[in-house]
């Protein structure tokens, strides 16, 4: 289950830790022709709600990636770290910027937002935070990730990542073990190829998304 930014953070330290599973389920999904719709309900009211509901209709997507990150995984000791790093910097500006987290494959985020305003804001913002994230120092050690500055200003520091931005009307479907929400056709996949074309730090948007937001 793929979801969006936490409401409540997660607790360090000493906790306590909560286990759940549906008594005789195995029997009810070989008996049960509705399970599948009882076990929606079940994933809805145990979930957090999301902040911000999936978009419909036409809709701004977002494509991530982190630059040369196949190269980091092999090499740096604490990618991992990093990883986590990333993922709750872009978790935090999900909900300052209404995006809806699609999907995370790997190190790759989808996002979809109702506006191509807040598309833009969310990658700008997230470029802007990705150098004051407190790297681990095995991270900042990588050619990829190092330091570096333009006279006074501090151009680069840790990762690197690369976004894609269009808008169009995207068809949607509700997974109905998960309650996520997916979507399908040309936004997606020009979305995709836009941050596939793209280096580390930049953010590419479709004609579309100009129009939008100028």
């Amino acid at each position: 289950l793929f979801s969006s930014a936490d409401s409540v953070p997660a607790p360090e330290g000493e906790l306590a830790m909560v286990f759940t599973d549906i008594q005789s389920s195995t029997s009810l999904w070989e008996n049960c022709p509705d399970m599948a719709d009882a076990l929606l309900e079940h994933n809805r009211l145990f979930s957090s709600a999301d902040s911000v509901p999936a978009p419909e209709g036409e809709l701004a997507m977002v494509f991530t990636d982190i630059q040369s990150s196949t190269s980091l995984w092999e090499n740096c000791p604490d990618m991992a770290d990093a990883l986590l790093e990333h993922n709750r910097l872009f978790r935090s500006l999900l909900a300052k910027h209404n995006g809806y987290e699609v999907k995370v494959i790997g190190d790759a985020f989808q996002i979809a937002f109702a506006s191509a305003v807040d598309a833009l804001k969310f990658c700008v913002d997230a470029q802007t935070h990705l150098v004051s994230v407190d790297w681990p120092s095995t991270l900042l050690n990588e050619s990829n990730c190092q330091v570096d500055y333009e006279e006074d200003t501090l151009l680069w520091r840790g990762l690197r990542v690369r976004m894609g931005i269009s808008f169009g009307h995207a068809p949607h479907e509700r997974d109905e073990a998960t309650g996520r929400v997916d979507y399908t056709g040309d936004v997606v996949s020009h979305a995709a190829f836009l941050e596939n074309c793209g280096a580390g730090g930049m953010i590419l948007i479709s004609p579309l998304v100009y129009d939008k937001i100028r």
